[in-house]
């Protein structure tokens, strides 16, 4: 096959690299923050009977342990037999951690997560249990095009510097980030030149869009931890977006309504004086919990040390985003019984438990 051919074919399967060396990108373009991060679900397509699929899984697999010995008897298919109440009931006691926690890993959900940084993917690619990930290459494709994703303190201080230490940054950064535009295409234009040598100039702000897949099990803990607000921005948004998703695309009100950040859970912030002892100080508080949120679970004797003095994430930049944030208030704890908490069900829920 020829050259033009191969390429038809890549182009078709999706596989075909970004080969920009165009000047056209060489002015930098700057994305603020967490303001383009979208969670696109890709796997399974958000329907109604996957919802059924989900819970009906959950539903036999935590009645499992009884039911009578003899084949025909009537340990298998509960679910059929369940009426609306008792189909509830028993999810309800699932997300409630009163069954075996297995079922959890049955679900699994692919995603695709576009508009963060490389440094994000870095650091969110780290679940190794239920979990993989999949990114765009930086020795695939040339990066020429690609946004910088600054945090937005970084962002405001080079578009609107307040003292003069931030006019100073507003000065050097485009400078610095026009350098690395002009770099990389030199590369590029040598005979020997990369996509891979390329890449050793590359800033961790570029931007880095991958694919993930979490059965549900991985997804809740990966949202426990980085939902809280002591992890970085990116990461935070991602979590809300991940169980946005479930509520929103999937109709999973109940999953999500147990989806909560861990300080949440355990009314103690994790990153300040998280550890007792002398330890806490030499293993944690990089970052103040000093937005709001954070001093709703801020203990008094907790040791007033921190390398910076202000919150990791802002909570308003999260609201302001549109990542599905929630509050402590805004969680509503579900009653066990079915008509009660119907109000609080999505359609899909109630024709699963209904159906």
């Amino acid at each position: 096959m020829e050259k033009e051919e191969i390429d038809s074919l890549r182009q078709f399967c999706g596989t075909l690299p970004d080969r920009t060396t165009s000047e056209d990108w060489l002015e930098p373009q700057y994305v603020r923050g967490i303001s383009q991060m979208k969670v696109i679900p890709t796997s399974p397509v958000p329907r109604p009977s996957v919802v059924i699929d989900i819970y009906k899984g959950m539903f036999e697999g935590a009645t499992s342990t009884w039911g009578e010995a003899n084949i025909e008897g009537n340990w298998h298919q509960k679910w059929e037999k369940a009426d609306a109440k008792a189909r509830y009931f028993v999810i309800w006691n699932v997300l409630a951690r009163n069954t075996l926690p297995m079922v959890f890993e049955d679900p699994v959900f692919q995603v695709q997560i576009v508009g963060g940084p490389r440094h994000f993917f870095d650091q969110y690619a780290r679940t190794r249990i239920g979990a993989n990930f999949k990114s765009i290459g930086c020795r695939d494709n040339s990066k020429l095009p690609a946004e910088f994703v600054l945090y937005s303190d970084l962002y405001d201080m080079m578009t609107d510097p307040k003292t003069p230490e931030e006019e100073k940054v507003a000065e050097l950064l485009p400078e610095a980030f026009k350098a690395v535009k002009k770099a990389y295409k030199a590369i590029m234009d040598c005979g020997e030149g990369s996509y891979q040598s390329a890449r050793a100039i590359l800033p961790m702000s570029y931007n880095h869009q991958f694919s993930s897949g979490y059965n549900l099990a991985a997804l809740m803990g990966t949202f426990a931890r980085r939902s809280c607000l002591g992890e970085e921005s990116f990461a935070v948004a991602a979590a809300f977006l991940l169980r946005k998703m479930l509520v929103d695309d999937y109709g999973l009100n109940m999953v999500g309504a147990v989806m909560k950040p861990a300080c949440y859970r355990s009314k103690r912030c994790h990153y300040q004086g998280s550890m007792n002892g002398f330890g806490g100080l030499m293993f944690s508080n990089l970052f103040s919990p000093s937005d709001p949120i954070c001093m709703n679970f801020v203990s008094k004797d907790a040791p007033s040390y921190s390398e910076f003095n202000k919150s990791c994430t802002d909570s308003q930049e999260l609201i302001d985003a549109n990542v599905g944030f929630m509050k402590p208030s805004d969680y509503i704890d579900l009653p066990p019984d079915y008509e009660q908490a119907k109000p609080y069900l999505s359609a899909w829920e109630i024709e699963a438990f209904e159906s």
